[in-house]
């Protein structure tokens, strides 16, 4: 119980704001640390601006309460019904959260994302439904299958 705690929070609080940063990377990379049209000098300065701009408690917490605790339920249900879900259920259920979390987000832009550039709402979704259950299944999964 502790382990899931520990892991869920670990990714809603830290692995979250990284993965959603993908555009700065290449930035971080090459020590440009730039939003818009500022310039910081350091790394610690660009991140707690950053962190700011992004609404840093309240988005990953959201992330945490909608989205990982009722798949964490879902996983955990099956568990004990002795039939745990494979891989691909548990990537299409959170999958499915993912997008709903993500549409409830996007708010009004939804629309405009999907007539300019599907890619720009579904890219993310796809990519989410693939990497946090793979997240999940070596930091949660694989652990409480051998019990």
């Amino acid at each position: 119980m502790l382990r899931k705690l520990i892991t869920n929070i670990l990714i809603a609080f830290v692995l979250f704001p990284i993965f959603t940063a993908d555009r700065h990377w290449s930035n971080w990379l090459n020590g440009v640390y730039k939003i818009e049209d500022a310039y910081y000098e350091t790394f610690g300065e660009y991140v707690q601006v950053y962190l700011h701009e992004t609404a840093y408690p309240l988005l990953p917490f959201l992330f945490l309460i909608l989205i990982l605790l009722p798949f964490q339920l879902i996983k955990d249900y099956f568990n004990s019904k002795g039939k745990p879900l494979h891989f691909l259920i548990k990537s299409v259920v959170f999958t499915i959260f993912f997008a709903f979390g993500y549409t409830f987000l996007a708010g009004g832009y939804m629309g405009y994302m999907l007539k300019s550039n599907p890619i720009s709402f579904w890219g993310p979704i796809i990519i989410a439904g693939i990497l946090y259950p793979i997240l999940l299944y070596f930091t949660i999964d694989r652990y409480v299958e051998r019990k």
